[in-house]
């Protein structure tokens, strides 16, 4: 952290964590073996491919709040590197032909549109594994880390799985091919699956890997509620943003006849839900000190535009 970090702005924070989450991942990847290079290669396409970083920033920045510190510990990293790793696989099986079927993604065309679908396919499943062993590894290292390893990596495995984000994007395959209206208990179900659940686990895997684990409980929270508000935000930016901007196709939703919460309410209900649930954020991290990156995050969500 630069010196005098605690007169960081929260903007200036969140760049600085950026800026030290894409060092820690430029290494990641071992692309030095001829014979695997093309999945290493697509593998790093995606990985480094930009970004907000909002997921690893978020252990990164509730492992300060936890340990009560102006900084992050070191030792946070790997828990964020695996954060990060595990949403790209996401990331990359989301924009397949048999997903999404996407051919944009962060302003660059989609990992399976440069590599082909096998090789998309393996890296994603490469980035999966590599995540846990990323978190794992660090037991070696610290044996004293064990207990937080292993949380970190069952709360990952939780949140990532059946029950949490593959489940959440099984939902949204379903409702593609639904028949009549769906209720929005449903689309809320998976958008906390789909996408709440991952930045409830980097909030999670902050405080764990500060060791402050009766943190969780209300980190998890403020994750699940910021992840709704970010999604149904996502969904008017389907509708009103900028390709240019937020790097990925505008209006495939409607295309797509996708089922939203957007196209459930309309416009004005989305975003009063959206400022709803930003505003149940805030409230579940009064607890912590210093949380004015978490605030301006929930503040920010409302009116970004990418």
């Amino acid at each position: 952290m630069p010196e005098k970090h605690y007169a960081l702005t929260p903007k200036e924070r969140l760049g600085y964590y950026a800026r030290v989450i894409n060092d820690y991942l430029s290494d990641i990847i071992d692309r030095r073996d001829r014979d695997i290079k093309q999945l290493s290669e697509a593998m790093n396409y995606s990985l480094m491919a930009g970004g907000k970083r909002i997921r690893p920033s978020l252990v990164l920045e509730f492992n300060r709040l936890a340990r009560g510190a102006e900084t992050f510990s070191d030792r946070a990293l790997p828990f964020a590197g695996a954060v990060e790793l595990l949403h790209t696989f996401s990331l990359i099986h989301d924009d397949m032909p048999c997903m999404d079927d996407d051919d944009l993604r962060r302003g660059m065309p989609t990992n399976h549109v440069v590599f082909g679908e096998a090789t998309a396919l393996l890296a994603g499943d490469a980035l999966l594994t590599e995540a846990f062993r990323l978190i794992t590894a660090e037991t070696v290292r610290n044996p004293s880390d064990c207990e937080a390893a292993a949380k970190a990596a069952a709360c990952l495995a939780a949140h990532a799985g059946y029950k949490g984000v593959c489940g959440g994007q099984m939902i949204d395959l379903l409702l593609e091919d639904a028949k009549g209206p769906v209720d929005d208990e449903l689309i809320l179900k998976m958008y906390t699956m789909k996408t709440s659940d991952l930045l409830a686990a980097s909030c999670a895997i902050g405080c764990i890997s500060a060791k402050r684990y009766d943190l969780v409980p209300e980190a998890e929270e403020f994750g699940r509620s910021f992840g709704i508000a970010f999604q149904i935000t996502d969904d008017i930016l389907d509708v009103t943003g900028d390709v240019r901007k937020i790097g990925k196709p505008v209006g495939s939703d409607e295309k797509k006849d996708k089922n939203t919460y957007l196209k459930y309410a309309g416009m004005e209900k989305a975003k009063e839900k959206a400022y709803e649930y930003a505003e149940r954020a805030k409230s579940t991290v009064t607890r912590f000190r210093d949380n004015g990156l978490l605030l301006y995050l929930c503040d920010k969500v409302l009116t970004r535009d990418r």
